[in-house]
């Protein structure tokens, strides 16, 4: 049992660590470029919609999407964080929704909180914390349907391990990041 939650964080890790280093590749260090994680765009969901939107990734969602108010509660964030992969382009075409993020209201409060300690949206969610997301897949065919589990649950990082290779070819699918 033990070994299973190792090979678990490993694999965790080792996503974690690839999207930095893709980061990092797509947007070096330089004078006139932010450092990882303080401007640089990402997607996210629209839960009330099913579509792809854009904003900072230093946001911890649920944020407010171009929808409005999540559908069926009076206040509620629609938008959440979306890992986009390809097995070819990033266009719209070829991209697919691998999974999505969230946070719960106590986690998000504790991850503002830290944030707001350390000045870099990053600093806190690379290390162990507390406050884990929930992650969902998405359904093309029905994008409303989502069922969320932790992301250090078994099915949590069997969301992430499955979905992070979709490739028919066998090779590991590329992340999407938009233009910035």
């Amino acid at each position: 049992m033990m070994l299973d939650r190792k090979k678990i964080l490993l694999v965790v890790i080792s996503l974690i660590l690839t999207l930095a280093a893709i980061l990092l590749v797509a947007n070096p260090l330089g004078k006139d470029r932010p450092l990882p994680g303080t401007a640089r765009n990402v997607y996210y969901y629209d839960l009330n919609t099913g579509e792809l939107f854009v904003a900072d990734a230093g946001l911890i969602s649920p944020i407010d999407a171009p929808s409005g108010v999540l559908q069926g509660t009076t206040r509620g964030k629609a938008g959440v964080k979306a890992y986009v992969f390809t097995c070819g382009t990033c266009s719209p075409e070829d991209r697919y929704v691998a999974w999505i993020e969230m946070y719960t209201p106590e986690a998000q409060q504790t991850l503002s909180e830290q944030t707001s300690e350390t000045k870099h949206p990053l600093a806190n969610r690379m290390g162990a914390s507390p406050a884990s997301p929930l992650v969902a897949q998405v359904n093309p065919a029905d994008p409303k349907n989502v069922t969320w589990v932790g992301l250090n649950s078994q099915k949590g990082s069997s969301i992430v391990r499955q979905s992070a290779k979709r490739c028919p070819d066998g090779s590991a699918a590329i992340p999407c990041m938009p233009d910035n």
